[in-house]
């Protein structure tokens, strides 16, 4: 599903290098869920960044099914954004003009699917947003909003999703929900899942939690 061969990411800050890892390695199996944990600073928002296609690597390959996203260029890479990549931040993201279904069916429109079918039907049920789909993001709470971007990262049925701090601001109760129908709807879809939390609370959902310190992996 995943292979991360040797991957290496440095960046200049004004008189000195600072590497954030060097040659990482690991490996996602498709539908394995993983909570990435690690202090702020120790790169895990850029490991998904460089997951998502978002920013390069210095060295290394990253392969998502068969396909080497590190010799992309910018066209191939929204390419495979659209079609295999499913992101869910923690400002929740979510286009402000539009409808939660506007807003959930947004990707797999652009994709040139309709709209609707009966997995995406299912998945606003599993969401529990069937009585919020004609509601803006501004008549929503912090919580729907964010099972509004899930809903949309996972609606036009990408192989992986990466979350970066989904339920970071969201109260305890809230979190709790949100994750139990995250790790519901990816399970009904059969996703990768790659989350990065600060809470272990959060990382309990997921079937495996990595550390990353001091540019290291611990899996």
């Amino acid at each position: 599903m995943i292979k991360v061969q040797n991957i290496s990411k440095t960046y200049q800050d004004v008189d000195r290098q600072v590497t954030v890892f060097k040659d990482l390695s690991f490996s996602l199996s498709a539908g394995q869920t993983v909570a990435l944990m690690g202090q702020s600073g120790s790169g895990k928002s850029t490991l998904l960044h460089l997951l998502g296609g978002f920013d390069t690597v210095s060295s290394g390959d990253i392969i998502v099914n068969n396909a080497n996203i590190t010799t992309m260029n910018d066209s191939q890479l929204s390419l495979f954004r659209r079609h295999r990549l499913g992101m869910i931040f923690q400002q929740y993201n979510i286009i402000p003009s539009l409808t939660a279904l506007d807003n959930i069916t947004f990707v797999r429109r652009l994709n040139g699917l309709p709209a609707l079918d009966e997995d995406t039907e299912q998945l606003i049920d599993v969401l529990g947003l069937r009585d919020r789909l004609d509601h803006y993001p501004a008549q929503l709470s912090g919580g729907e909003q964010q099972r509004v971007a899930t809903a949309r990262a996972l609606a036009a049925k990408p192989s992986l999703i990466l979350a970066d701090e989904p339920t970071g601001n969201l109260d305890e109760e809230t979190a709790a929900h949100v994750m139990e129908l995250l790790i519901k709807a990816v399970e009904l879809n059969g996703v990768t899942l790659l989350l990065v939390t600060h809470s272990q609370t959060t990382a309990n959902y997921l079937q495996s939690t990595w550390r990353l310190k001091k540019g290291v992996l611990h899996c």
